[in-house]
């Protein structure tokens, strides 16, 4: 399994919106809730022309992608991260994890603490990525 991680670009919205609509409706505590106002899920096209979406492909297509959001113009916050249903448990959202870990503006702080790392810091988390 080959991951490419890249930009996405605008012509992918709607791909991507229908891959994260895909990822949500899984959970039954939001289903019905999502159902009833399809237009909640969305991804604004400010954050595509920022830079702002990141997609994950495999040879068959997108896989799943992350977005950011700038904080204080220092840091960035992972405001969506989306894996498509059939494909999750192989690693792809860590991988989308890593990737906005990697090219975060500043270290990212880990809550509570005061975190030295140059890489910076992310909250342990439980393993279903």
């Amino acid at each position: 399994m080959k991951l490419t991680i890249r930009f996405a670009l605008m012509r992918e919205r709607l791909t991507l919106i229908e891959l994260q609509r895909r990822a949500s409706l899984v959970w039954p505590d939001y289903r019905d809730a999502l159902l009833a106002n399809p237009d909640s899920i969305d991804i604004p096209v400010e954050q595509f022309r920022r830079r702002q979406v990141r997609i994950a492909e495999l040879a068959a297509g997108p896989a799943g992608f992350s977005a950011t959001l700038p904080v204080d113009g220092a840091y960035c916050e992972l405001d969506g991260l989306f894996v498509e249903p059939a494909l999750w448990r192989r690693g792809i959202g860590r991988a989308l994890i890593e990737d906005v870990a990697a090219g975060a503006p500043a270290p990212i702080p880990q809550h509570g603490s005061d975190c030295q790392s140059p890489r910076g810091c992310v909250l342990p988390g439980p393993r279903f990525y």
